[in-house]
């Protein structure tokens, strides 16, 4: 997969284009129509990919590992 390939969700607002390797939480919000609070419970369930660390108050979610649930789920 190219680093600069695009990845395309429908959400609430239709259809959302991401074309980064990493997603902000409000990124992955919008892609998917959840919010902050469920992805995090999601994650304490293990039904949620965890993201990466970016700095000491920021994170990002692997669009691989995005791609990779959202198809299981599917």
């Amino acid at each position: 997969m190219s680093r600069y390939s695009l990845l395309y969700f429908y959400g609430r607002d239709g259809y959302i284009m991401i074309g980064a390797e990493l997603l902000t939480c409000s990124q992955v919000q919008a892609a998917f129509g959840i919010g902050k609070s469920t992805i995090y419970r999601w994650m304490d369930t293990n039904q949620f990919p965890r993201p990466v660390k970016l700095g000491p108050n920021r994170v990002a979610w692997k669009k691989n590992d995005l791609t990779s649930w959202f198809e299981k789920r599917s």
